[in-house]
């Protein structure tokens, strides 16, 4: 028995040993490819197995900031084209040329996403953010009426009904507080994202574990992409499976506990959809009468006609609830994470810079007189706000590049050539300051976009990507920023921490350590 056991060690140790040779002969390969067609100008960098989350790891415990080792090969070559991370397991290559960026922005119909967070495929697999070409822009032109302008006005109502929230146990004799700002936040941004779309507040709602759904919702999404990146049994997984089916096969207790929460997840939000749906059967109204004014009156409308017309309809254009529920939370993670995001890093950069403060103080004070009579027409005039976002967004992105995507054969556009065998994304923010208004890069210098544009492009600063498949909800996240921002200033004072040192580190997103970054206080009535 321990012969055969010696025996079977010795040929999982072997097997493993070969697909390990095997990728370090693929990561090997694509070096040689690549010094050789570019030189210098595609900067190659190598890692065993942990590969750019080593690089991210470094650059955060010498920098304080995950994303520095990036801006840094950017500035020593600013006309470097892009960025190869090697590991021997998963190579990735982020563009950072502008003609680069843009080929493969536009031609995302030859790319695909087949990695991402551990699980995935339980709870962003149909949504807009994986979906597959077909799918998205089916999904795409459905939703597209729910981001129009008339659909866009009709939001504000619920933004500014729950921007009121905010800080609302705040009192004046409190005087100045350091508090957690994010996760203030966060709890406005979740819940107008989830009255949006089902039209009422689910803040009380619980999973069957007993944990409220809105915390739920945004642990298990970092969770889950902390494991994926930190696990050395996932990651061999993955190398041997692909990310995909690795997520689905041999759980260990982690994954399985991990897994245990996401169907948590799931089946709750199945049964208010169940619930919803049979409101509608009970009340007997015809599925094609049904006015929608939120995104599940929509989407159910739609499920119960196809239901209705099943067996004539091309199958392509049939969803399930899965999707429907896919869509909200790819819809909660992205309007909710990131917009506290934001929003946040202006504060923080306010209090920071007093005469940026000031100005933007001046431009609510003279255009938002009662907030309550702020209207979305309004908005255009905060013209300083606008730049001010622009400002954080290049400062401090919520992430410095895009969800890596494949393809099955080698791409070829002008002087890019990408290898199938490589993961690829673009970065956001470019880190390069050979043009006037990215000088002084690492200032925070809203005017910066008023200097001489020469050289600047519309791909230098791209916060919600470009391309075809860029953010459908850009526009609603900057309407939701900027009634946070007026509201907040009209009611609250923002000051220095003393001491506070900013250190950020990429979790789900390049987030600050300790979240409690300013001094804030209720202003007197």
């Amino acid at each position: 028995m321990i012969k055969y056991i010696v025996y079977l060690v010795a040929l999982i140790l072997t097997l493993l040993s070969l697909i390990i040779l095997r990728q370090a002969y693929k990561s090997l390969r694509l070096c040689l490819i690549y010094r050789k067609k570019y030189g210098n100008d595609v900067k190659i960098l190598f890692y065993p197995i942990l590969g750019i989350g080593y690089f991210m790891n470094q650059s955060f415990e010498k920098h304080d900031n995950s994303y520095e080792w990036m801006k840094r090969i950017v500035r020593e070559n600013p006309n470097v084209k892009a960025i190869l991370i090697l590991s021997g397991l998963f190579d990735i290559i982020i563009l950072q040329d502008e003609k680069w960026v843009k080929n493969f922005s536009q031609d995302h119909i030859l790319y695909y996403k087949n990695d991402g967070n551990f699980g995935y495929t339980f709870a962003f697999e149909k949504g807009l953010f994986y979906s597959s070409f077909g799918d998205w822009k089916r999904q795409r032109i459905f939703l597209n009426s729910s981001f129009h302008f008339e659909s866009l006005k009709s939001y504000v109502p619920i933004i500014k009904e729950q921007t009121k929230k905010l800080l609302a146990n705040l009192k004046e004799e409190d005087g100045f507080v350091k508090l957690n700002i994010f996760q203030e936040l966060q709890k406005i941004t979740s819940e107008i994202i989830t009255i949006s779309y089902f039209g009422k507040s689910l803040v009380n709602v619980k999973c069957k574990s007993g944990i409220e759904l809105y915390k739920e919702n945004n642990d298990i999404i970092q969770d889950s992409y902390i494991y994926r990146f930190t696990s050395p049994y996932f990651i061999l997984k993955a190398c041997i499976f692909g990310a995909k089916k690795a997520s689905m096969i041999y759980h260990n207790q982690a994954e399985k506990k991990l897994i245990a929460r996401m169907k948590d997840i799931f089946e709750t939000y199945e049964k208010i959809i169940d619930e919803e749906l049979e409101k509608i059967k009970m009340s007997k109204i015809d599925p094609m009468d049904i006015q929608p004014k939120t995104m599940i009156e929509l989407y159910l409308k739609e499920y119960l006609i196809q239901q209705q017309n099943r067996a004539t309809m091309n199958p392509n254009d049939i969803f399930e609830k899965k999707e429907i529920i896919h869509q909200f939370l790819t819809f909660y993670f992205a309007g909710s994470e990131t917009t506290s995001h934001l929003v946040a890093m202006t504060f923080y950069e306010l209090t920071k810079n007093q005469q940026i403060y000031d100005k933007l103080m001046k431009e609510i004070n003279e255009n938002a007189k009662d907030f309550d009579k702020v209207e979305h027409s309004d908005l255009s005039k905060f013209q300083y706000l606008d730049i001010v976002f622009k400002e954080t967004g290049r400062l401090h992105n919520a992430i410095a590049f895009t969800s890596p995507r494949v393809t099955d054969q080698d791409y070829i556009k002008e002087d890019m050539y990408l290898n199938k065998d490589l993961l690829v994304c673009h970065r956001l923010t470019q880190y390069s300051q050979q043009c006037e208004v990215l000088k002084d890069s690492d200032e925070y210098i809203p005017e910066r976009y008023s200097r001489n544009t020469k050289g600047f492009s519309s791909f230098d600063v791209i916060p919600f990507s470009t391309g075809p498949r860029n953010c459908i909800g850009q526009h609603l996240a900057l309407i939701k920023s900027k009634f946070l921002v007026i509201y907040f200033l009209k009611n609250f004072e923002l000051k220095e921490l003393p001491g506070y040192k900013l250190r950020t580190m990429q979790k789900l997103s390049n987030h600050p350590i300790d979240e409690e970054i300013v001094l804030i206080k209720r202003k007197k009535q």
